[in-house]
């Protein structure tokens, strides 16, 4: 050791030079310390700095921490106690970078990579810092004990030394340095040295004074519980799911209180309900008077009420000029263009709406081009029970036109695709647990018959099948996550683990811990990692033993491992013009994912397992899912210092990178439920918890302690020898105390005096934490409730009191004993607090209790206040302040009173412009100035009220009310109010469905409304759905005042309006157009005099009182009557005179006139409106039924004439303008089809009300009506005449019931109706009826104005021309329109179509007719069964050898066999097929062997060569197995034998016979006489008359005469093959190899109609050395490279002669024509089917010409091109295309309208565009 050591600069100076003083000492310690320490004082002290070293035989060591001496009161020196660490120790103060040679360095990443690459990062960052060892770089080096495979580990801005360090824990290794090597391993070698402490009976060889021990407990656990992750874990894990049956109805059941969905299953889902409306249509030009347009697009007839899944990429709409610009006329006209999308149903023929969406664009001035709009389609629809005629309506509006030039220049576009699905059922299993069934499983159906709402909760148990009321079972493939918690059981062992164990993944199921050892049957203790310890016999440890644990491995759960298949990205600009990118990518592998699949409540998340983001955690969210994978988008962040994924960090699908191929990125996807993926993921976690349970345990076995060993001086001395020990030597350690038989182990660390160094050194034995379950990194938990008890976990040991670590995505509830980890406390401080030492916001109000002191100025916006001044009041309405205080008026800078700004005083007075308050109003006295003006609706209703707050989630609304105060509602309200959010001006509805309290009500939306009541509202209930004595109220608008009664429905009707006065325009909604008119009143009772003002404006004039015809009676002053022909007016209060020239108290208002001559007809007037329909007679009654007729014949074809009518208001209506009521026109047609077309041209219109004629005088007023009420005809259906059908009646059926009555209402009393049946067989023509009665005479209405009538009559006769007519429904139908009201008579006169069709001959089968006299439909049921007396698998629906069959009129299947008629399903036996091919031959098999009658002792064989049988007590035996018998007969070695059959033989064959014949002499077989047949000899047989031998060799030898027939003709005769099966002229064969010849002519042919037709040929000249082809040459396809690339099959000539024209003949051309802005690609040669966004061409020949059309903006590439082919490239369209032309600069060329362009194709591009082998393009100037 030097006596002084120099302590130098990082210039090598020395900067203080020491002796080595006692207290100096080295230190070291295996991973965690290595350093020197200097004790010295001086009287000036020495000002060392980072980098100062010291470097002698000790090695280098360094400062790396600043050091201050202590300054000694007692000698007034300065003390040193100078820490110099190692040379590589200062390694700690820099950090560890993944890119340390570039400037945009990542302090926090991730790398997948074996070890060497990790180090080799290592090394990049310790060269770029320029460290080095004695001028050598730093290399590492990795022993055999380190398993080199690639793992992850995430560096989060860790330092050089921890990031070795993560390593090591990484690979479970240790690291130290030796001079300029960094080792990784296991630091242990050479043989055992003994340290040894003693006691007084053991004193020998004793050399180490003391040994203490390190740890911080005497005990580690035994029994360790662990639970997993918490994600992918859905709340429902481990509870029961138990369900109640509460409905059956034969094998179904359902749990009402547990209504189920189809998605709570993962099984297949079929629809029954899929109706579809698609649309792309235009407008036509909008005119000014043409300014609306409503599109309906039918979805479906008839649907049932629930809830349906819609599918749609949304409705767009475009408003579009229709030319190109000329003048103005290529302007959209300024103003508001609304725009809306609804569903329309019935029900009960009230009119429903379901908005999908409404948008008003405004232009504030004429705009050229288009109006662009989508409006989105909800996935979800619910519609009402019982509904008709669901369609899709869009309505467009648009400004009319301010100019004629724009009358034809713009229209609307509406293009959809709408499916909506309804009606879901899933394949399920039941197992029940109580009842007749329990224990038993059964295969299900959810939802069987397909219905839609609550009718879907119903499980269907197999045929035979049932159940009773309160048995309890369970669904075995229920996804539980999907199903709300309110439906698991929760008894008291759920309760305790609730919120703990449940979020985790447990141990499988029966398994609640893992013991660290067992006990074998006969008391041998087993350690787990024995092969032994799970052998069943083994018996648990005892209770005293278990020192239990819990231990939380958060990387444990159930997990999809996923690869990226594609990438793509979309750049985008931030708030500060910032570009960055959003990353998508496609995973194959993962199909049809959607946002059911994601956990309630969780964000769905990836990992990254290798690539460049490796181990980095992001957010992602679903772009798009279907059955070829899910594409997600990632969600950047900052977690890792920057945000990520950018351009240098990125996924990436798999590529090359230096020559190798590199795989794509993995990733592990969470925050999904598992079971929608496979329910085998969570018991597949389970096992795996358990695996790494047990690794847990076993290393959790290994003592985690350490020893400190304090030498023996003497020992170490060694008489001047002294001893040292390395690092890594290892020790054996003897300590009665500690060990009962010692430990092995190693020394880790030692520290000695530098002064004398053999002075009781101190070495450390143990362990590092790679090597104990001390340095585990798993979160522990804090407490857990298991089983009863609770336990605390421990990172040390059982019993402990380690704290919990919550980590940043750990959901764990905060406690008073677990603590954030320092990221989550840096997220948490982030997410909730305001930052000090930067600028921060805050989303919430901010209170300061104590004020603010303010230095520097207070900044708002764009104001700053640095001085008590005047900007401080600008920002004070920017400040909140608990209990601030002004001394003062508090004002705006410009206040000037009762003018300017504002003014607060010390009184409380405010003088300021306006007041708006949010909230509430409360004053002891309001007043205010001259004018009330409320903007909206000012009701008087039954009752309404304030909202102080409102619970969305469980629809609650809480009033605001006084003291005292009473809420005026009541369930059944139907309640709106208005709102104003950031859209303007809503309307909420809502229905009262429950009272709370006084003060609180639950509520229902308005199906179709999705906006709910607000804080603050006011609300009215303007009608109650049942109580009538709440469904009165009246309002008033701007524009009128409206009163109502019966208001029981959302929408307000006509019915429902008792009077409005004002403005009565409005009234056109209920088809009153009362437009300029201000008082509308239904049903007026008055007393007085009623005075009408003259239209001088001051002229009163009475009203007279009209009384109709003058009867004897008292009538009163200005009562009218008619009389005589005149009018008159009562002048007196009473008069009961006869009114006459000579009364007093009449007088004579209008003479009546004589008659005149008739004037000539006036010209037509203009339309006048509609009169009001006249009250209906009274029925009249029915006359008695026509007896059934004898059934005519069979009608020509089958088919029905039907006669359609419609009404429009105008005589050339669109579409929408058409109706079924009645109106001014009518239009008719007749065909074949049941249901009215919806096209106004198939209808021929005519006028069915006369037009309005010239005002004539008055007319004279009709008599009064005898009472003048209205009587109504009621009519219900039955389908037997004794009850009502459906829908109490409204359903049509089979009888009519009808009656007339003076009420509105139809009864629901069966017997008040007249029934008939409908249909019953054709009868002969019935009698007429009876004419009813007269009706009463309604009030006469006063004369109208005469004008022109059209009239349309009907006439019907049996004959196709009309002659002769009856009015008496017959064959043919005729019609005539006429100005007359008399019909004409001649047959001429009208136009005749087919009403009935004609009796023809009888034809083919026709449509299937009406159903018979009793309606049933018959069925035929067929069932299958393998026996003929049972039906096979699933209810004999499986196939089998029988059928069974029956007919009749029930439409579900028997299940009783005997019903059906029963015939096997197998055929008779059919003709003897072919002779087949011969066989390969087989293998020799055992022959039977008989051998008598059975002997004892004699062995008996069964093997591949005998097969004995015996006679034993007169029957055959046949032998089992090979074996000796015995005494006695074993009967288990043998079976009965009875196959042997008696053939009488002149052959004795015996065993192993060889037939030997010998001479001439052989086997014959033939005829007895022997003169024809074969004689088998020496191996060979032959014929003895045709002399065909097949020889011994196997072969067939013929003579020279002889042939062979095939199929009874010759085949070979003469030893040539005949022709016939062979011609020389047609040589069919499979596969002519070889073939050499001279050939004239080749034909193709193909067969048709049985014969060959020649299609094609090449035909040979030898004279001329031509081939000629007749037919079409077509060479294509294409040829793979060796280096991969393919190219297209080439023609390779010399010289190539063309006589007529060369290439093809026309220019091939592909076309593409749509209103998208997507991208499109033309393939110019090569082959591939057509899809939306992708065309090739038809002919194979490549592509000449392109077209561009329609409205979209879309971009072109052209693709598949070989370099420099000439291209023609048309606009057809009025709008821009774009052409891609450069790939690398994503250069487009813009293609303006009717245009075109000639391209030259350049290089091909891959690298931007895959797979689409996309060309750079040249413009051809």
């Amino acid at each position: 050791m030097a006596e002084l050591v120099d302590i130098k600069d990082i210039s090598g100076n020395i900067r203080f030079s020491t002796t080595i003083n006692e207290g100096s000492k080295r230190h070291f310690l295996l991973m965690q310390e290595d350093y020197i320490t200097l004790l010295f004082s001086l009287s000036n002290p020495v000002y060392f700095k980072l980098g100062d070293y010291v470097d002698n035989e000790l090695g280098i060591f360094e400062l790396v921490d600043l050091y201050k001496p202590t300054y000694n009161t007692t000698t007034g020196a300065y003390d040193y106690e100078l820490r110099l660490d190692a040379y590589y120790w200062k390694w700690k103060n820099k950090k560890f970078f993944y890119t340390p040679e570039t400037t945009g360095r990542e302090a926090a990443w991730n790398l997948t990579a074996t070890l060497d690459t990790h180090l080799n990062v290592f090394l990049d960052n310790l060269k770029a810092l320029g460290y080095k060892f004695r001028d050598l770089d730093f290399t590492w080096d990795i022993d055999s004990t380190v398993e080199n495979t690639s793992k992850l580990v995430s560096y989060d801005n860790v330092n050089l030394i921890d990031a070795l360090t993560q390593m090591a824990e990484t690979w479970e290794c240790e690291w130290w340095i030796d001079n300029h090597k960094i080792c990784f391993g296991r630091c242990e070698y050479s043989s055992p040295v003994d340290f040894k402490v003693g006691d007084l009976s053991d004193s020998e060889n004793v050399n180490v004074n003391s040994m203490q021990r390190s740890d911080s407990q005497a005990t580690y656990a035994t029994r360790i519980y662990a639970f997993g992750s918490t994600r992918n874990i859905p709340s429902s894990y481990r509870k029961d799911l138990i369900f109640d049956v509460k409905e059956v109805n034969g094998r179904n059941i359902s749990d009402t209180s547990r209504p189920l969905k189809v998605n709570n299953f993962p099984s297949r889902v079929t629809y029954k309900e899929d109706y579809t409306a698609s649309s792309n249509e235009g407008s036509g030009p909008f005119t000014p008077s043409y300014t609306e347009w409503t599109l309906d697009k039918t979805l479906a007839s008839l649907a049932k009420g629930g809830s349906y899944k819609v599918v749609s990429e949304g409705i767009s709409i475009n408003i579009s000029t229709a030319v190109p610009q000329i003048g103005n006329r290529a302007f959209l006209p300024a103003g508001d263009y609304i725009l809306k999308a609804s569903y329309i149903y019935n029900v009960s023929g009230e009119s429903k709406e379901v908005i999908i969406g409404n948008q008003t664009v405004s232009l504030a001035q004429n705009q050229q081009y288009e109006i662009v709009s989508k409006i989105q389609v909800s996935d979800t629809l619910v519609i009402d029970k019982n509904s008709s005629d669901l369609k899709v309506r869009v309505y467009v509006h648009v400004p009319a036109p301010a100019s004629s030039e724009l009358l034809s220049t713009f229209q609307a576009y509406v293009t959809y695709d709408i499916n909506v699905y309804g009606g879901s059922s899933a394949t399920t299993s039941v197992t029940f647990l109580t009842g007749a069934n329990a224990g038993q499983t059964f295969a299900a159906v959810y939802n069987p018959d397909l219905l839609t709402g609550d009718a879907a909760n119903i499980i269907q148990l197999p045929e035979g099948v049932t159940a009773s009321l309160g048995n309890r079972y369970t669904i075995d493939n229920i996804i539980k996550g999907k199903v709300p918690d309110n439906y698991f059981s929760k008894d008291d062992k759920e309760m305790t683990l609730n919120g703990v164990v449940q979020k985790r993944l447990m141990l499988p199921e029966g398994i609640s811990y893992v013991d660290a050892y067992k006990y074998s049957p006969t008391g041998e203790r087993i350690n787990i990692g024995d092969e032994n310890y799970d052998n069943p016999d083994n018996v648990e440890m005892p209770e005293e033993e278990a020192i239990e644990e819990i231990i939380i491995l958060e990387d444990e759960y159930p997990q999809y491992n996923g690869t990226i298949s594609s990438v793509s990205h979309d750049d985008k600009v931030d708030d500060n013009d910032k570009e960055y990118r959003i990353y998508n990518f496609k995973d194959t592998g993962l199909k049809n994912f959607t946002e059911d699949f994601r956990l309630d409540g969780e964000e769905l998340h990836m990992i990254f397992q290798t690539g460049k983001l490796a181990g980095m955690d992001f957010a992602i969210n679903i772009v798009e899912s279907d059955s070829t994978g899910t594409t997600f988008e990632i969600v950047r962040n900052e977690d890792y210092g920057r945000f990520l994924p950018d351009d240098v960090l990125y996924p990436q699908t798999a590529h090359m990178e230096d020559g190798e191929e590199v795989p794509a990125d993995t990733y592990i996807l969470y925050g999904f439920d598992t079971a929608y993926i496979s329910e085998q993921m969570l018991p597949d976690a389970e096992q795996n918890l358990l695996k790494k349970a047990k690794e847990y345990v076993k290393k959790s076995m290994i003592d985690p302690s350490t020893y400190d060993c304090e030498m023996d001086a003497d020992f170490i001395y060694n008489k001047g020898n002294i001893r040292t020990y390395e690092v890594g030597a290892k020790v054996n350690l003897i300590n009665k105390a500690f060990f009962p038989e010692g430990r092995q182990s190693r020394i880790i660390g030692f520290e000695w005096p530098l002064d004398i160094p053999y002075d009781h050194p101190v070495y450390t034995v143990g362990e590092t934490a790679s090597y104990s379950r001390i340095g585990e990194i798993e979160s522990k938990l804090d407490s857990l409730t298991y089983k009863g008890q609770t336990y605390s976990g421990s990172a040390v040991g059982g019993g402990g009191t380690s704290v919990y670590v919550i980590g940043v995505n750990d959901k764990t509830i905060p406690s008073d004993r677990n603590v954030f980890s320092a990221k989550r406390v840096l997220q948490e401080i982030i997410a909730y607090a305001i930052s000090k030492t930067k600028d921060d916001t805050a989303l919430g109000l901010i209170s300061f209790l104590n004020g603010i002191n303010v230095t520097n100025g207070i900044v708002t916006d764009t104001i700053t206040a640095t001085e008590l001044s005047s900007n401080i009041v600008k920002v004070l309405d920017k400040l909140t302040a608990n209990n601030a205080a002004f001394s003062g008026n508090i004002s705006s800078v410009d206040y000037a009173e009762k003018l300017l700004g504002w003014l607060i005083t010390p009184a409380g007075d405010i003088d300021a412009k306006s007041l708006r308050l949010r909230d509430f109003l409360e004053v002891p006295e309001l007043r205010y100035n001259r004018v009330s003006v409320i903007t909206g609706e000012e009701w008087n209703a039954p009752g309404g009220g304030i909202i102080e707050s409102v619970d969305e989630e469980n629809s609650i609304v809480y009033l605001k009310l006084e003291p005292g105060e009473i809420a005026a509602v009541e369930v059944d309200d139907i309640c709106k109010a208005n709102f104003n959010n950031d859209t303007g001006f809503q309307t909420t509805y809502f229905r009262i469905t429950e009272k709370l309290d006084n003060g609180s009500f639950k509520y229902v939306l308005r199906s179709g409304y999705t906006y709910h009541p607000q804080k603050a509202m006011h609300f009215v209930c303007y009608g109650n759905f049942t109580n009538a004595e709440r469904q009165k109220s009246s309002y008033s608008t701007q524009n009128y005042i409206r009163f109502l009664k019966g208001v029981n429905n959302w929408e307000i009707t006509k019915d429902m309006i008792a009077m409005q006065l004002g403005d009565l325009s409005n009234l056109k909604l209920f088809g009153m157009d009362m437009t300029g008119h201000s008082a509308y009143l239904n049903r007026i009772y008055m007393t007085g005099t009623i005075k009408q003002i003259s239209n001088d404006g001051v002229t009163e004039v009475p009203v007279p009182a009209f009384k109709g015809e003058w009867k004897a009676g008292t009538y009163w002053y200005y009562d009218e009557v008619t009389h005589n022909g005149s009018t008159w007016i009562c002048i007196e209060s009473t008069t009961t005179q006869e009114p006459s020239d000579s009364s007093t108290d009449w007088l004579k208002y209008t003479s009546k006139g004589e008659q005149g001559a008739q004037g000539p007809v006036g010209p037509e007037g203009p339309q006048g409106p509609q009169g009001e329909r006249g009250p209906q007679g009274l029925q009249g009654l029915q006359g008695p039924a026509g007896q059934d007729g004898i059934p005519g014949k069979d009608g020509e074809n089958g088919l029905t004439s039907y006669f359609h009518i419609k009404y429009s208001p105008v005589q050339n209506p669109t579409a929408s303008q058409m109706t079924e009521t009645p109106d001014v026109f009518i239009g008719t047609y007749v065909d074949f089809t049941k249901e009215d077309s919806n096209d106004p041209s198939k209808y021929t219109w005519a006028r069915f009300e006369g037009l309005q004629g010239a005002t004539g005088e008055q007319g004279i007023p009709g008599i009064n009506g005898e009472d003048g009420k209205t009587s109504y005809l009621h009519i219900k259906y039955s389908n037997d005449g004794q009850t009502f059908t459906d829908n109490n009646g409204e359903t049509p059926g089979e009888w009519i019931g009808q009656y007339t009555d003076f009420e509105k209402n139809d009864s629901n009393v069966f017997s008040d109706y007249k029934w008939s049946k409908i249909k019953g067989e054709q009868g002969e023509q019935g009698p007429q009826g009876a004419t009813g009665p007269q009706g009463e005479t309604g009030p006469t209405g006063s004369q109208g104005i005469p004008g022109t009538s059209s009239y349309f009559h009907v006439k019907y006769s049996a004959n196709s021309n009309g002659d002769p007519m009856t009015d008496t429904p017959n064959t043919y139908i005729g019609t005539a329109v006429t100005a007359s009201p008399t019909a004409p008579t001649s047959y001429t006169s009208y136009t005749w179509a087919r009403f009935e069709g004609a009796q023809g001959e009888r034809g083919e089968q026709g449509i299937p007719g009406i159903d018979g006299e009793n309606g049933q439909t018959s069925y035929l049921h067929i069932k299958y069964s393998d026996d003929g007396s049972s039906f096979t698998a699933n209810n004999g629906e499986t196939p089998g050898a029988w059928i069974g069959q029956y007919v009749d009129f029930t439409e579900a299947d028997s299940t009783v066999f005997s019903k059906y008629k029963w015939s096997k399903i197998k055929g008779d036996k059919g003709d003897k097929g072919d002779k087949g091919d011969k066989g390969d031959t087989g293998l020799p098999g055992a022959m039977l062997r008989p051998r008598g009658v059975w002997k004892a002792n004699t062995e008996y064989y069964n093997n591949e060569t005998f097969i004995d049988t015996v006679i034993y007590d007169g029957q055959n035996k046949l032998c089992k197995i090979t074996h000796t018998s015995t005494s006695s007969f074993d009967s288990t070695k043998w079976e009965e034998f009875s196959e042997f059959e008696n053939i009488a033989t002149n052959v004795l064959l015996a065993q192993n016979a060889t037939i030997d014949v010998l001479g001439t002499s052989g086997i014959f077989v033939g005829n007895l006489e022997k003169t024809e047949g074969w004689m088998i000899t020496g191996g060979a047989i032959k014929h003895n008359v045709t002399t065909v031998e097949l020889t011994k060799g196997g072969q067939i030898a013929l003579p020279e005469t002889g042939g062979i027939t095939v199929g009874g003709e010759t085949f070979i005769e003469a030893g040539k093959i005949k022709t016939k099966f062979i011609d020389v002229e047609t040589l069919e064969v499979t596969h002519l190899k070889g073939a050499t010849g001279s050939f004239k002519r080749l034909v193709g042919v193909e067969i048709e109609n049985e014969k060959e037709v020649e299609k094609c040929a090449i035909g040979f000249s030898a004279s001329e050395g031509k081939m000629y082809f007749e037919g079409d040459i077509q060479h294509q396809g294409t040829y793979k490279e060796e280096d991969g690339t393919e190219r297209s099959y080439r023609f390779l000539t010399s010289d190539l002669w063309c006589r007529g024209e060369f290439g093809h003949r026309t220019m091939t051309h592909l076309s593409f024509e749509s209103s998208s802005t997507s991208d499109f690609f033309a393939h110019i040669y090569n082959y591939g089917t057509d899809t939306t966004y992708h065309k090739y061409a038809e002919s194979g020949q490549p592509i000449d010409c392109i077209s561009l059309g329609g409205t979209g903006n879309y971009v072109l590439y052209v693709c598949d091109s070989p370099q420099r082919k000439m291209l023609t490239i048309m606009n057809t369209s009025g709008y821009p295309k774009r052409i891609m032309v450069t790939f690398q600069d994503s250069a487009v060329f813009t293609l303006e309208p009717y245009r075109f362009k000639i391209f030259i194709t350049a290089e091909i591009n891959t690298d931007k565009i895959n797979p689409n082998r996309a060309n750079n393009l040249r413009i051809m100037q």
